[in-house]
């Protein structure tokens, strides 16, 4: 193993507790692999242990799972607000989609372009719904966090 990996050390109840670049003299631990990159303190590790290098304080995880644990109230409000401030900021960009698609349309009328003028009306209509989606999303959103965070 390489000194420029990074690792996961786990306590005895095989919770993260750390992260280390350079490999552990003793403890528990697991090699950092993409599937544990999202892995924060506290989240839990599932697999077989095993002794590294006949050295019983070494000793580390075959196969690792990771188990996250159940989120906070904060960082669930904290999520709550952000997907709704993305979904808002989603709304703002198709309302000047729609501005200009309306523009379009109109131009094609004043023009008697029937072609472009019925393109320019199945793009808003597709960009309605959408819009129409989003804003639902935004109410349930609303909602739902009025639910958790008030009663």
């Amino acid at each position: 193993m390489s000194n420029t990996e990074s690792y996961i050390i786990l306590n005895e109840n095989r919770e993260i507790v750390n992260r280390l670049v350079g490999r552990p003299y003793s403890g528990l631990f697991v090699l950092e692999t993409s599937d544990l990159k999202q892995a924060r303190n506290g989240d839990t590790i599932q697999g077989d242990i095993t002794v590294v290098e006949n050295n019983p304080n070494l000793q580390t995880i075959l196969n690792p799972e990771l188990v996250e644990k159940p989120k906070t109230p904060a960082e669930l409000k904290r999520e709550l607000t952000h997907e709704r401030y993305r979904t808002e900021k989603k709304i703002e960009e198709l309302n000047f989609q729609l501005m200009f698609c309306q523009s379009r349309y109109q131009m094609a009328v004043n023009m008697g372009d029937i072609d472009k003028k019925d393109k320019e009306l199945a793009k808003y209509k597709v960009l309605e719904a959408e819009q129409e989606a989003l804003e639902t999303k935004v109410a349930e959103l609303i909602a739902n966090g009025a639910e958790k965070w008030n009663g």
